[in-house]
């Protein structure tokens, strides 16, 4: 909870820094959800409770939806002005969904699982990411077409290579 309000602060302080000191602060009282987040929600609320651990770890695991949002902020850095306030909060941001996201890969060969455990925690991730995108492009006003979606869903897209070098540093 310390490091969600630690980024809610951050994006917060990077809102402020644009818009200036006559816009209000954003109060996290205030905040509303959208259906897309509910239902991400309670896909993984029901996953855990039907599946027990095994719920537990593919909630962890689809942590932060591997950061994507965070490492396009970053990709920022250098351009300039709003551009590197927005690339510093991201890379805080980033650092550590990295780390929460790998405590859902780490150990998942010592779970003991059957070959059908490893498919149904498959099943559960792949569920839980279909929502986390839609909850993403509603967050953002729909700037993904259908089609596009449908293309990710698919593996129609070039996917985001893994940043293997990353998680040797944060497993070390």
């Amino acid at each position: 909870l310390g490091d969600e309000f630690e980024h809610y602060s951050r994006i917060a302080d990077v809102l402020e820094a644009i818009c200036g000191a006559e816009t209000p602060p954003i109060n996290p009282h205030q905040l509303e959800t959208w259906d897309e987040d509910v239902a991400l929600t309670e896909i993984r609320h029901h996953h855990i409770k039907e599946h027990g651990s095994l719920g537990v770890r593919a909630s962890r695991f689809t942590e932060g939806g591997y950061c994507t949002l965070f490492r396009e902020g970053m990709r920022l850095k250098g351009k300039g002005g709003n551009d590197d306030l927005i690339a510093a909060a991201c890379t805080k941001v980033y650092e550590d969904e990295f780390g929460h996201m790998l405590s859902g890969i780490i150990g998942l060969d010592k779970e003991g699982w059957s070959e059908e455990q490893f498919a149904l925690m498959g099943e559960l991730v792949a569920e839980q990411l279909r929502l986390r995108i839609h909850m993403r492009n509603a967050e953002f006003s729909f700037p993904l077409s259908e089609d596009r979606v449908q293309a990710i869903f698919t593996g129609d897209i070039e996917p985001e290579p893994f940043d293997y070098a990353r998680a040797e540093q944060a497993m070390a």
